[in-house]
């Protein structure tokens, strides 16, 4: 299979295995199963208000875990809303290319698009700071296009 493109319908197993971004408002396909768990410390705002509430002091820091694994994933249906080469940059003095960046919306179960739902991100291409799903495992099913209705 070519690299996906917007309106391709795309199933994959990989799916499966994510993670939030920090806003959590996409899911970051990793694509086989790790451990997500990150330390961050807690402003020091924040325990004394805690503190206050609970009369207890809390620690300095907390475990958050951003895994966002989903087994329903690997058998849903995607449609693609963006496709195209980005996430290149620098980073410690390096050049870090481009790859292919796919994103994709979750697809209803009787197929109808909603807005709504379940947002992934993920690279088809190898990228250095980041995991890729080889687009040879992703199936796709159909292909669809956007209407624009002007009102």
């Amino acid at each position: 299979m070519k690299q996906p493109q917007v309106g391709d319908v795309l199933r994959c197993a990989a799916f499966a295995f994510g993670c939030y971004d920090s806003a959590r408002d996409r899911v970051f396909i990793i694509g086989e199963p790790q451990d997500h768990r990150v330390q961050e410390f807690i402003p020091e705002d924040e325990r004394v208000a805690i503190a206050a509430m609970t009369g207890k002091t809390p620690p300095k820091t907390r475990v958050l875990d951003y895994g966002a694994d989903d087994p329903t994933r690997a058998a849903a249906r995607f449609v693609v809303t963006d496709a195209r080469m980005a996430g290149g940059g620098k980073a410690h003095n390096d050049v870090i290319p481009d790859g292919w960046r796919v994103r994709a919306q979750r697809l209803r179960a009787d197929g109808s698009y909603d807005p709504l739902a379940e947002e992934i991100e993920f690279y088809t291409t190898p990228q250095p700071m980041s995991h890729y799903v080889d687009h040879a495992t992703i199936e796709r099913l159909e292909r669809r296009t956007k209407h624009v209705v002007f009102t």
